[in-house]
C-alpha cells in the first residue's frame, strides 16, 4: 500500500517526512527508501512523553504521550513507541522497532532492527532479541530470542512455523 507510493508522496510533499507506519517491516522499507533519496525523517516526541535527557533517539522516531524512556537508553532510527511503552535503564533497540501500547524493554536488554513488541509484552532485563522478531501481545521474553522468529506466551516460546525474515535482505 503506502510504501509503494512513498517515493511519489515524498516528491510531492518534500518539506517534512514523518513515519506513521505501524508494521516494523514497512517502517524498515520506508527508512531504506528515504535513505536512498537522501531524506532524513523528522523525529516526533509528544509533550506527554518522559525521556531522560541522556538518552539517544534516532531520526524518524515517533514517541507518543505516556512513553517512558529511562537513563542511558539508545533508540535507532524510525522507531514507533505507542502510549504506555517503556524502555528501562541502559536498554538498546535498533532501527524500525515498534513498541505497542504497554510493552516494555527492561534494563540492559538489547533488541535488533525491525522487531515488533505486541501490546503488554515484556523483554526482561539483559535479554537479547534478534532482528525481525515478532513478540506477540502479552508475551514475557525470559531468554534470548533468535532473529526472525515469532514468540508467544509467559514465558515466551518460539511458535511452530515461525518464518525467518532477515531485515538485511530487504
Amino acid at each position: 500500500g503506502l510504501i509503494d507510493h512513498l517515493e511519489e508522496l515524498v516528491a510531492t510533499h518534500r518539506s517534512t517526512v514523518v513515519l506513521g507506519i505501524a508494521a516494523a517491516s514497512d517502517r524498515w522499507q520506508a527508512l531504506s527508501l528515504l535513505a536512498s533519496l537522501s531524506i532524513k525523517p523528522e523525529t516526533v516526541i509528544s509533550a506527554g512523553a518522559m525521556i531522560d535527557p541522556g538518552s539517544s533517539i534516532g531520526e524518524g522516531t515517533v514517541i507518543h504521550s505516556g512513553v517512558i524512556i529511562e537513563r542511558d537508553v539508545s533508540i535507532g532510527r524510525g522507531g514507533l513507541f505507542l502510549p504506555g511503552s517503556r524502555m528501562g535503564v541502559g536498554s538498546r533497540c535498533g532501527d524500525a522497532v515498534v513498541l505497542d501500547s504497554g510493552s516494555q524493554i527492561e534494563d540492559m536488554a538489547r533488541v535488533g532492527d525491525e522487531v515488533h513488541l505486541g501490546s503488554r509484552s515484556s523483554i526482561l532485563a539483559d535479554r537479547i532479541v534478534g532482528p525481525a522478531a515478532l513478540i506477540l501481545p502479552g508475551s514475557i521474553v525470559t531468554t534470548d530470542i533468535e532473529a526472525g522468529v515469532i514468540v508467544s506466551g509467559m514465558p515466551a516460546e518460539v511458535q511452530p512455523g515461525s518464518v525467518t525474515n532477515d531485515p538485511q535482505e530487504s
